[in-house]
């Protein structure tokens, strides 16, 4: 990678789960690259374990960029936004405790909106209501 902004990127799901299907709809972003995403995503899920799950799904992402870098710097730009989509595949594996999951995550995403594409993993907390 030639150059990378680094901080904190975040994404927050809501959704249900009925039988073996889960829909959510997310909202994420990216401040010190000026991007914001949301969408909707399906996925279908094993049991593995009585308490490990397999998802495999896809996700629906609009992107708004309200900046972009050079040379690793990132500025925001004056007036302009750009607005893109894309769909991207995802896999996620999950361990229910009492209290909470813990959710490990892979994704490959096509960002048209750059050019790249970016295999993505990250972890997540879930909290069932």
């Amino acid at each position: 990678m030639k150059y990378q902004i680094n901080g904190l990127d975040f994404d927050i799901e809501v959704g249900t789960r009925s039988k073996n299907t889960a829909v959510y709809g997310f909202y994420g972003a990216f401040p010190n690259a000026y991007y914001q995403n949301y969408g909707l995503g399906v996925d279908y899920y094993f049991n593995i374990l009585q308490n490990i799950h397999l998802y495999l799904g896809n996700q629906y992402h609009v992107v708004i960029r309200t900046g972009t870098h050079n040379n690793g710097v990132a500025f925001k730009y004056k007036r302009r936004r750009i607005t893109d989509s894309y769909i991207n595949p995802r896999a996620k594996l999950s361990l229910e405790t009492k209290w909470i999951t813990i959710d490990l995550i892979i994704k490959l995403i096509e960002r048209n909106d750059i050019g790249v594409r970016v295999f993505e993993g990250s972890v997540g907390l879930t909290k069932k209501f």
